[in-house]
């Protein structure tokens, strides 16, 4: 579990000759690790989640108050995903053609945890 109130940057030099990185999250063996939990309380003081067990959260109003910041997209759930798969269920891959050194920006609350993220990344020749 990723612990409260972080803010942290992980940084990758970019290769010389080097564009793109394309971040994933499963492994050769089909394992998957990605859990980075939000929640809203209505005006009857219950406790919801933003994003449902199981789908893919993006954006500020999924992703309030913990999230993974990846290719200028904020990303939460129980996938990663960033839109560019249909289907909320589905973990998909992220590529980053940022310039600069690659960044991954991750940031949690005070309140609530989720089991955190794994992720694995392969650069791409330009």
């Amino acid at each position: 579990m990723y612990l409260n109130n972080l803010n942290y940057a992980i940084c990758l030099r970019k290769e010389a000759g080097f564009c793109s990185v394309v971040y994933n999250n499963i492994l050769p063996t089909n394992e998957k690790s990605f859990e980075i939990v939000n929640f809203q309380v209505d005006s009857a003081g219950a406790v919801n989640p933003t994003v449902s067990t199981g789908e893919a959260g993006v954006g500020l109003i999924q992703c309030v108050d913990d999230y993974l910041i990846m290719a200028g997209t904020r990303l939460c759930g129980h996938r990663l995903n960033d839109g560019s798969s249909p289907q909320p269920t589905d973990n998909a891959p992220i590529t980053d053609t940022t310039n600069g050194p690659f960044i991954v920006q991750f940031t949690s609350d005070g309140s609530y945890t989720g089991q955190g993220f794994q992720l694995f990344y392969q650069q791409y020749s330009c």
